[in-house]
């Protein structure tokens, strides 16, 4: 095939030299690679564009054996016609587009499954580069219209479906029309409500659905570039014009996941632009997910280009979600019921027990005991996004208030141990400022992030991907690390006491060890041995401790 495509039989193109008998399958000919980008004049006709598609198609074609080094020579002319129709609208025809998406048909037949394949493995551009020339020429073809319109060419191997409209959402694929059963029978959609087009006269669209290029694209995702992951979705482009001025997240994509065997999603798109990435890179930067099941992922963009959903393989497979959420269930409940006990005991004995501590831990365990029943009952809620982004938010300040509760009963015990013959009580500011720090810090970090980060597909919880976390873990650590510095004192205070001055060593141990398991607990020190440590490959779940 190589020794045929770049031979075409009639103007443009000039006749290039013969590769030999030997494939070469990355061989090309160097007076193609220097022709090639040249092959469409600033003068060329559609006629004249009409005629490469029309070879290219014939020449691309199954039976004539592609080679890599003919993907990449097709894939350059293409980019070349879609740069040159973009400023001569005069270059396209009604009919060209066809002949342009069976060309791109051709390309992306299974049986160059291998060359593509080896592309990638050289780090050759040449599919991002065939996927953005798509893109850009069917923009092209929507813009040079003036009046409504709708058009769908649908192959095997890619869909596109482009057109003009007025004051009406857009939902793609049109499964009114005859299309191909892969994209026909999935739940894959793309969706824009009409409210973004208000004003407009006439707004301008186009889409591209890919059928097998999940695993040839990139496999690196700009903000984790360390690990790999997995494209678990066709490739769905969109385009709009005019683009709407609101950066509000107004495209709607569902995707239909390959496989049921990955979690974590993240709504991608191919960063063109990103230095140091000939391929393209996939980021997630406007984007969201709203909504994620085993076998869909539904997101929003705030932005129209080339989008997926990347998947990390390794990550906690369906078989463990049932025992892990069990083990949640149980440690949470325990918990529950321990600390209703302790309530319970203390309303009993309140007139014997009642103190600023006692005070203090009655609020505790009311906080503790009010965030463990949301947890257990709304950190899965994930099916509603405003729901979940308001359970997460809730959670974040329970939990917080959970721990500045622990502070203020450190800083309570402290000045009981440490200033023994104190009389003024410092609860009155103290405990306000027990719930006022906490929404202050969630309402500092929900204005920051704007909500981003307040749930995802798995959890109604802090996610780690857009640091949102520290918000949490930082006040928590502080908290730990500053109750360790008054446990260190108190015991050092008991120790010194009068009554264990004169014991001996092993008894003094055995007092010192009897205090800090009484305290650890309290002071929510055991915390130090939940997750805050968590990475890309670890399961991370909330521990229920007090």
């Amino acid at each position: 095939m190589a020794r045929n495509l770049l031979r075409l039989p009639r103007p443009p193109y000039p006749a290039f030299i013969v590769v030999g008998q030997v494939d070469h399958r990355f061989c090309r000919d160097s007076e193609a690679d220097g022709k090639s980008s040249n092959l469409v004049k600033e003068n060329s006709t559609a006629t004249v564009v009409n005629t490469i598609l029309e070879d290219l198609n014939v020449l691309t074609r199954k039976s004539n054996n592609v080679t890599s080094g003919d993907l990449v020579t097709s894939s350059n002319i293409l980019t070349d016609i879609a740069g040159h129709v973009a400023g001569n609208t005069d270059a396209l025809s009604s009919s060209q587009i066809e002949i342009f998406g069976s060309l791109c048909n051709n390309l992306l037949d299974d049986s160059n499954g291998r060359n593509w394949e080896q592309l990638k493995q050289k780090d050759s551009s040449s599919l991002t580069s065939l996927v953005k020339a798509v893109t850009d020429y069917s923009k092209s073809f929507t813009n040079a219209l003036n009046s409504e319109f709708s058009k769908t060419i649908q192959k095997q191997n890619l869909v596109i479906q482009l057109g003009k409209i007025q004051s009406t959402d857009i939902v793609i694929p049109d499964r009114t029309k005859a299309l191909e059963s892969w994209i026909l029978d999935s739940i894959n959609q793309i969706s824009m409500n009409r409210k973004y087009f208000d004003g407009l006269p006439i707004t301008g669209y186009s889409s591209v659905f890919y059928r097998n290029i999940s695993k040839l694209l990139p496999e690196s995702l700009k903000s984790h570039t360390s690990y790999k992951y997995d494209v678990n979705s066709i490739i769905a482009d969109f385009s709009v014009e005019p683009t709407p001025t609101k950066m509000e997240y107004h495209v709607e994509v569902k995707f239909q996941h390959i496989s049921e065997d990955y979690s974590n999603p993240f709504c991608g798109f191919l960063d063109f632009n990103m230095p140091g990435y000939p391929n393209g890179v996939w980021s997630t930067v406007g984007s969201r997910v709203v909504e994620s099941t085993y076998t869909y992922t539904i997101c929003e963009y705030n932005h129209t280009t080339n989008f997926a959903i990347l998947m990390s393989p390794g990550k906690t497979p369906r078989s463990h979600s049932f025992p892990l959420s069990v083990i949640s269930a149980v440690g949470c409940s325990i918990s529950i019921l321990c600390l209703t006990v302790t309530i319970i005991i203390h309303y009993i004995l309140w007139r014997h027990v009642r103190s600023d501590r006692s005070k203090i831990l009655i609020n505790l365990c009311v906080a503790l005991i009010t965030s463990y029943i949301l947890f257990l009952a709304g950190v899965t809620k994930t099916s509603n996004k405003v729901v979940c982004t308001a359970i997460a938010i809730t959670l974040h300040y329970l939990f917080l208030l959970d721990f500045a509760l622990m502070l203020a009963e450190g800083i309570q015990v402290a000045i009981m141990v440490v200033i023994i013959f104190r009389t003024k009580s410092i609860l009155q500011w103290l405990l306000p400022l027990c719930y006022i720090i906490p929404a202050v810090i969630v309402s500092i970090s929900a204005g920051v992030t704007k909500l981003e980060g307040y749930g995802n597909s798995q959890f109604c919880w802090l996610t780690i991907e857009s640091k949102l976390i520290w918000a949490f873990v930082a006040p928590a650590l502080f908290v730990v690390v500053t109750n360790i510095i008054i446990l260190i004192i108190m015991i050092y205070k008991i120790m010194t006491t009068r009554g264990l001055a004169a014991k001996t060593l092993k008894e003094k141990s055995k007092a010192g060890i009897k205090s800090i398991c009484v305290i650890f607990p309290l002071f929510g020190i055991t915390w130090i041995l939940g997750a805050f440590s968590v990475n890309e490959d670890l399961v991370s779940i909330p521990i229920c401790s007090m």
